[in-house]
């Protein structure tokens, strides 16, 4: 872990360029005699994505050392320069060598950094100069001068992850600095006003209706951030009738055709997670999804306390039921640190006494989900639930089975029916809706849903999950429901190259990508969100790499297309809906190490920049469907102005880590908000 921590300080202080050579250099070194012959240097030029040409060099030795090829690389961006007015804007002189601090303070306030001090220059300027390889040191000044930078070292910088568009100070862990909420932590607000990265079905490795069910899946979304994770849960038709196995539960996606694992062996999996990988974890939430007998719940629930222990949050009567008319606030995320939490069914509307808390009732009544929101995929495969349950050993039990006192006296979250958002509010903060992609549709449709649903976001909690049509386990845009203040909105974490698994890893990198982040003030307090108008620009292209990181294949034919995801209101109905535009560049032909887009300029209008994501997306251009390369996602309040870099993600990764040819890739971009110019119109 230490080795690896290392590692990840150095890299950004290594220009990308010279980083993703020393990545490739012993792959392609096959004789490793700390050379390349000319077939080598073809082999390294594809994987960069070059022609040839622009790397072999007529007149040159017919090896190449490591150095004298960083140099060919670096020279061959350095003709790419022109393309970054920045520096000449700077230093006023295109060919002005050298700035030093007081110089770089003074012409980045007008330009690039506005609040930028002497001190932060001088800071600058020493991680500038880490930029530096054995071909570039003949550059650096004499140690007894003062600090100063070159254009090689302003250039590094400014493509680098120091650079990153996403502003740093929204990437960490709060600090307790008065700026939320008069002085309390962030993490110490009701998990009512937190969205939380969920998962939904996380069982699953592919389709909804025949993939494989692992608990793998449970791992990955664990390390996706993902805080919310589903569980299925069945009688095992298969148990035997001795010892433990006697009543095991099963989760998988009933009357289907995928595949089942043990209810006890995920837990297992969440409790190595909290317990050997992240002790210190935000709260992890186990939604059930109950169809078992009460012999297996009851199983269930001696599995939750034995494997959990004290890291299981049983819920305290006061944390449940009304005190002298006063319903009481959910726990906070500092408050359940560490611990594992159920959402499922406890009988409705509790009393003031334990009887009444823990009696047994079916989830057939009528303050409880219905069937289509427990499993909203029931209409969409009704010939394939069909055929599976003619061929299955077990049928569909004929009605829903009832909770029984041991479970429920674990659940906090209690799932009840929808019918108004008016008698929502009336019932106690720990229930909570299920509300299907159709049905949020529906009820955005009316003019008098957003104010009411963020209002009663502001207490209670929601789950927001895909449509049954999308049983290729596709995803929904996740933008509305989080306009409206949607803690929990599930998406299929087992689909790659999806835009909008995209768009939920860019939301959760912020606050430290602990998987909760604090919903921001017009939500919160249901006020009207400010428009802006956003000047985007796409510059240049570095690092890129073929689809899937691949070693092999034809130079790339990147461009990049940007995609502003938004919600607007309409002026005279009030109806809220999804709002998007488009900006999409030139094809740049066989370069992916150093594209330059020409005229790559849009002016966005942003309606609610509380909400609103930009999504960034390389594509190569080929016949036909043009293969995804890379993504990233950023909060449009997480932008910072000026020339910055956008460092890119696998579209088909199943981690939402830079990891490979990808933790070198990224894009140059233009950023501008037009405030002056909206404000005068």
């Amino acid at each position: 872990r230490r080795l690896t921590q290392n590692y990840q300080s150095s890299v950004p202080q290594i220009p990308s360029s010279e980083s993703v050579l020393r990545y490739l250099w012993y792959h392609v070194d096959m004789d490793h005699n700390q050379k390349i012959n000319p077939t080598e240097l073809q082999h390294v030029a594809n994987i960069l994505n070059l022609s040839s040409s622009k790397v072999l060099s007529s007149d040159g030795p017919k090896e190449c050392t490591y150095e004298q090829l960083v140099e060919r690389l670096w020279k061959l961006q350095a003709s790419t320069l022109k393309t970054v007015p920045l520096w000449k804007e700077i230093s006023q002189e295109e060919t002005t060598p050298r700035l030093n601090a007081q110089e770089l303070q003074m012409r980045l306030q007008g330009h690039q950094l506005p609040d930028i001090t002497l001190q932060d220059a001088q800071t600058m300027m020493q991680v500038l100069q880490a930029y530096v390889t054995k071909q570039m040191a003949k550059e650096l000044p004499s140690p007894t001068l003062p600090l100063s930078i070159s254009q090689f070292h302003w250039h590094s910088y400014l493509v680098s992850d120091l650079n990153s568009a996403y502003d740093p100070v929204a990437l960490q862990i709060p600090p307790k600095d008065g700026s939320y909420f008069d002085d309390d932590q962030y993490f110490d607000r009701p998990l009512s006003e937190y969205w939380i990265n969920t998962s939904h079905n996380t069982y699953l490795t592919g389709d909804q209706v025949q993939s494989k069910s692992s608990l793998e899946a449970y791992w990955w979304s664990l390390e996706r951030g993902c805080k919310c994770l589903e569980l299925d849960c069945w009688d095992n038709s298969s148990s035997g009738t001795r010892g433990a196995t006697k009543y095991k539960a099963v989760v998988y996606h009933g009357h289907t055709f995928t595949s089942k694992i043990f209810f006890r062996d995920i837990l297992k999996v969440v409790h190595h997670y909290i317990t050997q990988q992240n002790p210190e974890t935000l709260p992890i939430i186990l939604s059930l999804e109950n169809h078992c007998s009460h012999p297996f719940q009851e199983e269930m629930a001696k599995d939750l306390k034995s494997i959990f222990g004290d890291r299981l949050y049983i819920p305290p009567l006061e944390k449940i039921l009304p005190k002298d008319g006063e319903m009481p606030l959910l726990p906070s995320p500092n408050e359940l640190k560490g611990k594992v939490v159920i959402k499922g069914k406890r009988p409705p509307d509790p009393e003031d006494n334990v009887e009444n808390i823990i009696t047994p009732v079916t989830i057939a009544d009528e303050h409880v989900e219905e069937e289509d929101e427990d499993d909203p995929y029931d209409d969409a495969i009704t010939v394939v639930a069909a055929e599976a349950a003619k061929n299955a050993s077990t049928k569909p039990p004929a009605h829903k089975p009832k909770i029984v006192p041991a479970l429920a006296k674990l659940t906090l979250f209690h799932g009840c029916k929808f019918k108004t958002f008016e008698k929502s509010l009336q019932q106690d903060t720990s229930h909570m809706h299920s509300i299907g992609e159709t049905k949020l549709n529906k009820l955005l449709s009316k003019p008098e849903t957003p104010k009411l649903w963020r209002q009663y976001n502001q207490t209670h909690m929601t789950r927001t999950y895909p449509a049954g049509f999308r049983v290729d386990s596709s995803n929904y845009n996740p933008i509305l429901a989080w306009a409206m203040g949607c803690q929990l909105v599930a998406l299929n974490f087992q689909t790659t190259n999806c835009m909008y698994l995209s768009l939920n890893d860019g939301r959760f990198r912020q606050a430290g990508g602990l998987g909760y982040v604090l919903k921001p003030t017009s939500v919160l307090e249901n006020t009207p969100p400010r428009p802006r108008k956003l000047e985007l620009r796409v510059v240049q292209g570095y690092c890129l790499p073929k689809p899937k990181g691949v070693h092999s294949g034809e130079v790339i034919d990147p461009y990049v297309r940007v995609e502003l995801h938004d919600v607007k209101a309409s002026p005279e109905e009030g109806v809220e809906s999804f709002y998007s535009e488009t900006l999409t560049t030139n094809v740049v032909h066989n370069n992916g190490f150093c594209p330059v887009f020409e005229d790559a300029t849009k002016t966005f209008t942003v309606h609610n920049e509380d909400v609103a994501m930009l999504h960034f997306q390389v594509l190569d251009d080929d016949l036909g469907l043009d293969d995804k390369i890379a993504t990233a996602a950023i909060p449009v309040n997480c932008l910072r102005q000026g020339y910055r870099s956008i460092p890119l993600f696998c579209s088909e990764h199943r981690s939402n880590q830079r990891s490979g040819l990808f933790r070198y890739a990224s894009l140059l971009v233009y950023i501008r908000f037009l405030d002056d110019e909206l404000n005068s119109q």
